[in-house]
């Protein structure tokens, strides 16, 4: 008899998550279910992909790190029919006393800082949708060049990520993008099926213009550096 599922836990480099965007594309559709038991990342240093546990281990988790979780969770998306769920590891950590870092929630005896992974996670939990829906980018100001399903991530665009589901019980569309790139990506989303009212919500999670996505942490000492943004779209 199959096992019920399989087990994946990484602890990695940003570089790691971007390479295994499409891994659960590979598993089989007739073998065990695949949660994501335990995932982020520990070392922003792409170079240490082999040995991430090296000279570089992250305190606080960056906003490269959660754009990096955020790219491999939009393949969990992609993939739900196989994966049935994913977990950052581990969640709490007393800053006054630590045995691991870096952590989702980092908290003393006077406050309590929510990690860029932590607010990425946010977004995801709250905006979740039961319909995966096919989903075209389009650069219509430059390039005309399209990334269909299957192509994200081939530098037409940079290195650009994304998916469109709906919830059915409010008839909410749902887009979920994600860029490690520095510059801004101007793109149309076409999704098949769906039309969309002339209002919506954009949640925002970025270190800003130019800035280096490495050197933005939410801290103890400043623990809104790279807060949830969020816009109305009219």
């Amino acid at each position: 008899m199959s096992p019920p599922a399989v087990y994946d836990p990484d602890d990695q480099v940003p570089l790691f998550f971007i390479q295994n965007f499409r891994r659960y594309e590979k598993i089989s559709r007739s073998g065990p279910k695949a949660p994501v038991g335990e995932f982020s990342v520990i070392n922003d240093d792409d170079s240490k992909i082999d040995n991430p546990f090296a000279v570089g281990r992250l305190r606080y988790p960056s906003i490269k790190s959660a754009i990096a979780e955020s790219i491999y969770r939009i393949g969990f998306e992609r993939n739900s029919d196989i994966v049935i769920g994913g977990t950052y590891a581990p969640v709490l950590q007393n800053i006054d006393s630590t045995q691991w870092t870096p952590n989702l929630i980092v908290f003393n005896s006077d406050l309590v800082v929510k990690s860029t992974p932590y607010l990425a996670q946010e977004m995801f939990g709250e905006n979740l949708g039961n319909i995966l829906l096919k989903s075209t980018a389009t650069n219509g100001t430059i390039t005309h060049q399209s990334v269909k399903k299957g192509e994200e991530g081939d530098s037409k665009f940079g290195n650009l990520y994304f998916v469109a589901t709906k919830r059915t019980n409010d008839n909410t569309l749902i887009v979920k993008l994600a860029s490690i790139d520095s510059n801004d990506i101007v793109v149309k989303i076409q999704i098949q099926d769906s039309t969309t009212s002339s209002k919506g919500l954009a949640y925002i999670l970025t270190a800003g213009p130019g800035v280096v996505s490495s050197t933005v942490h939410n801290t103890i000492s400043i623990p809104n550096a790279a807060p949830l943004l969020f816009n109305f779209i009219f």
